[in-house]
């Protein structure tokens, strides 16, 4: 048995409580392997999703191995034969059920870790629900985590940022920059500001008792390369912190479970008059035209526009309005007897 083998068989087993889990994690980081999560919201119980999970199967064959319960190790079990050296995926998986959120982790590669918690996600959805985080949100979580933790000293060794492409006869609408640098996370984030670009991702070196390196998504994923309980206790805390809040920002606004019995709508403002050139609201067509397991339906393109749709994973519909140059209105409709879940992310 290798060495990472070896990490795999001592971490990925049922755990107890937190600190049992957290030193294993710990234990993990000290031998140099990185430790990658992810943040979900959920609108299901930890047991009903393991129970969803544990009934999966594909033919005869089960297709995730659960073993736990409160802190549970989820095996992906793979169709396919596996070769030499080649292991199934596998994450531990908890939930923090006030704020409904739920974490994976994982000391595999990152290509696994994105196979099984993506099949997860596929599979769990939308009772399992993705939450993308704004560059304001992530500078908003790190600023307070700043404040309330201020014997820490944030540094950014690294981001990833992208921006929009000016020239008109550019293939590409979207350029991605990476820089290596030494600053303080609010100069990096007054940085993007001034250059109109919007965050991807990070590396941040914690310090406080003892130093923490590791990196953070948009997209609520994290890989930690050491001093786990420190970064997680900081970082991912505050990241957490951050999708709890987009949860509660979008929860309970259709019209039957807002507590006036109005729909609560979502407007996304931009900085500039996007919508001043009508192509754009043809661009927006196109890409809601682009989303699955939904429907679509237009019925004004221009010079306005107004169109409904339906989410039939979830069963909730939208009315969506341009009717501003530089906003949409996003209104919920009534949820569909399909799921008690809600699809949710935030704009860019």
């Amino acid at each position: 048995m290798d060495s990472q083998s070896k990490i795999e068989s001592q971490f990925y087993k049922a755990y107890d409580t937190w600190d049992s889990l957290r030193e294993a994690a710990e234990r993990v980081s000290r031998q140099g392997v990185h430790v990658t999560g992810a943040l979900y919201s959920a609108t299901e119980s930890a047991s009903a999703i393991f129970a969803w999970l544990k009934k999966r199967k594909d033919g005869p064959h089960k297709r995730f191995l659960v073993k736990g319960g409160e802190f549970s190790c989820i095996t992906y079990q793979q169709s396919r034969a596996l070769g030499a050296g080649e292991t199934n995926p596998s994450v531990l998986v908890w939930m923090e059920p006030k704020r409904h959120l739920v974490y994976m982790l994982s000391c595999q590669n990152r290509e696994l870790f994105e196979q099984i918690r993506l099949t997860m996600y596929r599979y769990l959805q939308p009772e399992l629900c993705k939450v993308f985080l704004r560059t304001g949100e992530v500078q908003r979580a790190l600023n307070r985590l700043a404040e309330v933790q201020s014997q820490l000293r944030l540094r950014v060794k690294e981001y990833t940022a992208r921006s929009l492409i000016d020239d008109p006869n550019s293939q590409k609408r979207v350029r991605t920059n990476r820089e290596w640098t030494d600053e303080q996370h609010e100069t990096i984030f007054q940085k993007l500001s001034d250059e109109r670009q919007w965050l991807a991702g990070l590396r941040l070196e914690v310090q406080g008792q003892g130093t923490a390196v590791g990196r953070v998504w948009r997209d609520a994923t994290f890989s930690c390369e050491s001093g786990f309980t420190l970064f997680f206790n900081s970082v991912v805390a505050a990241i957490a912190a951050g999708v709890a809040e987009s949860r509660q920002f979008f929860d309970r606004r259709d019209r039957t479970s807002s507590p006036g019995g109005f729909s609560r709508p979502v407007k996304i403002t931009y900085s500039e008059d996007v919508f001043a050139d009508k192509r754009q609201n043809h661009r927006l067509l196109n890409t809601l035209r682009r989303l699955t397991d939904s429907s679509l339906s237009i019925y004004h393109p221009n010079p306005y526009f107004h169109a409904s749709l339906m989410d039939y994973a979830d069963g909730s519909s939208y009315e969506l309005w341009v009717i501003d140059p530089a906003s949409i209105l996003v209104v919920n409709g009534e949820v569909a007897p399909i799921s008690v879940g809600g699809a949710m992310a935030t704009p860019s």
